[in-house]
C-alpha cells in the first residue's frame, strides 16, 4: 500500500481545502443550539472564517464590546489559539473583556491550522469583586460602565468541570473530522498518481500500435499473456514485477472498456479470481484468502469510479502477497526446524546436504538459503556445531579417548575434528577433556 509520504499536500493551504466547511457549519450549529454557547473558528490571524448555521447568536455585553473593542478580541482568540496549537489541546482563556473562553486547535499534519472558539460565558456567579473585574478590563475601550454591567449580568454561567468537558467535545470531534478530511484528501491524490501511471502506460500502447496495427486475436492473445505473466510473478512473489504486470492489465481494460465501470468491475472480479489462485499456488493459506474474496466482492461493488476500482485492486493484490509471504515464512521454519531435528537425531551419520534436503522435500540449495536465512548458518555448520556439543558431553566420561570421541559423533579423521572443536570452543579438545574430567 502506498504511504501517506508519498503523497504529500498539493495546494493545500486552509482547512476549506481539506473539509466541508457546510458540514462544518451544521456541526458547530447543532452544538450551539444543543449547549447554548457560542462557537465559531478563526484563521491564524484570529478573524472567523466559519459561522455555525441557526447558532446562538452573539450576547448584548459582546455586542458592545465589539463595536470598538473588535481589533482586540481579534488579536486575544489568536493569541489563544496560538497557545493551543503549542501544547495540542484545549486552551482555557480570559478574553480582554474579562469573561471566559477556550480554544481548540485544528491541526493539520501537525501544523497549527485553524482554532475554533467557543465560550464567552463566566465560570462563577457574578460578586462584587467580578463588577470591579469587568470595570477594569473594559475601561480602555471608553464604553459606558452601566450598560455593560446590565448586560453582563446576563451572560451564562458554567462550571469549570462543564466548561472542560465542552472544550474537549469539541477538540475530539473537529479534528476527527479533519483527519478524516485529510484521509480522503491523500486517496484522491493516490489514485491521481495511479491513474497517471496507468495513463503512462496507455500512451506508450498508442504509440506501439500507430506503429503496428494488431488484429483483434492478437490483442486477446496479448492480454491472456500478460494475465499469465502477472500470475507467474504473483506466484514468485516478485512484488515489484507483479504491480507492473499489474498496471499493463489494467491500462488494457481501461483502453478496452473507456468510461465503462460497471464492465471494468466485472473483469477485475475476474482478476481478483486470477490472482488468488496465483496466491495460493505461491504458498498462501487457502482458507484466508476466501475470507479475503468474500470481503473484497462486497468491497468492490460498493465503488463507484475506475480511479478507486484500479487502486483498490493495487491495494488487493498487496495484501495477497503479504498474506503469502508470511504463509511461506511458517513453512519455510517448518521446513528448517524438520532439518534441524533430522540432524539431531542423526548427527552420528556422515550425513549430507542432500540427504537432508531429501528428508524435509526440498532441493539442496533451497535448504541452504533458507538455514541462511533463518538461521544465520548453513546445513553443514549447524551439523559441525551439533557434533561439537555431542562431543563436549561425551569428553564428561573419562573412559573415551578424543579419538574416540571423534568417532563416536561422526568424525571419521580425529585431527579434523580437533581442528574443528579448537575453531568452536577455543581449546582442543584434550584441553577441554582434561577441564571436564
Amino acid at each position: 500500500m502506498m504511504s501517506h509520504e508519498n503523497f504529500p499536500y498539493q495546494n493545500v493551504n486552509t482547512i476549506e481545502d481539506i473539509v466541508d466547511m457546510r458540514l462544518m457549519e451544521r456541526i458547530l450549529g447543532t452544538f450551539s443550539k444543543a449547549t447554548g454557547l457560542r462557537v465559531y473558528i478563526i484563521d491564524q490571524a484570529g478573524e472567523m472564517i466559519v459561522k455555525p448555521i441557526d447558532a446562538t447568536g452573539m450576547s448584548s455585553f459582546c455586542q458592545q464590546v465589539q463595536k470598538v473593542g473588535r481589533p482586540r478580541c481579534r488579536r486575544c482568540y489568536a493569541r489563544a489559539g496560538k497557545e493551543a496549537a503549542k501544547y495540542g489541546e484545549p486552551y482555557i482563556f480570559r478574553c480582554h473583556a474579562g469573561l471566559v473562553l477556550w480554544a481548540a486547535p485544528l491541526m493539520v499534519e501537525g501544523e497549527h491550522a485553524a482554532t475554533i472558539i467557543c465560550g464567552q460565558v463566566l465560570m462563577w456567579e457574578p460578586e462584587d469583586f467580578f463588577w470591579e473585574e469587568i470595570e477594569e478590563y473594559t475601561r480602555p475601550l471608553g464604553l459606558d460602565s452601566r450598560s455593560l454591567m446590565e448586560t453582563a449580568g446576563e451572560l451564562a454561567v458554567i462550571s469549570a468541570d462543564r466548561v472542560q468537558a465542552v472544550a474537549e467535545m469539541l477538540f475530539e470531534t473537529t479534528n476527527h473530522i479533519l483527519r478524516t478530511g485529510i484521509a480522503s484528501l491523500y486517496q484522491l491524490q493516490e489514485i491521481a498518481a495511479h491513474q497517471a501511471l496507468i495513463n503512462e502506460e496507455m500512451q506508450g500502447r498508442k504509440l506501439e500500435q500507430s506503429m503496428q496495427r494488431l488484429d483483434a486475436s492478437s490483442s486477446l492473445m496479448n492480454f491472456l499473456k500478460k494475465e499469465q505473466e502477472l500470475s507467474v510473478k504473483v506466484r514468485q512473489g516478485d512484488r515489484h514485477a507483479a504491480h507492473q504486470a499489474l498496471d499493463g492489465v489494467l491500462a488494457d481494460l481501461l483502453e478496452k472498456f473507456p468510461g465503462n465501470t460497471d464492465e471494468v468491475k466485472a473483469r477485475i472480479i475476474e482478476l481478483l479470481v486470477i490472482l488468488s489462485r496465483a496466491t495460493i499456488e505461491g504458498g498462501a493459506n487457502p482458507e484466508e484468502l476466501l475470507t479475503l474474496n468474500c470481503r473484497y466482492i462486497e468491497e468492490i461493488n460498493r465503488i463507484q469510479s475506475l480511479g478507486e476500482v484500479c487502486l483498490w485492486i493495487k491495494k488487493a493484490l498487496g495484501v495477497f502477497l503479504d498474506n503469502m509471504d508470511d504463509a511461506r515464512c511458517v513453512k519455510n521454519m517448518q521446513v528448517v526446524n524438520s532439518a534441524v531435528d533430522y540432524i539431531r537425531t542423526y548427527y552420528q551419520r556422515r550425513l549430507t546436504l542432500e540427504e537432508i534436503a531429501q528428508q524435509v522435500y526440498v532441493s539442496p540449495s533451497y535448504l541452504s538459503r533458507l538455514f541462511k536465512k533463518e538461521i544465520g548458518c548453513t546445513v553443514i555448520e549447524l551439523l559441525t556445531k551439533v557434533r561439537v556439543e555431542e562431543a563436549k558431553k561425551v569428553f564428561h566420561d573419562p573412559k573415551y579417548t578424543v579419538r574416540q570421541v571423534a568417532a563416536e559423533i561422526g568424525f571419521e579423521d580425529a585431527n579434523y575434528f580437533s581442528k574443528v572443536f579448537r575453531r568452536i570452543e577455543g581449546i582442543t579438545p584434550s584441553e577441554y577433556k582434561q577441564k571436564a574430567i
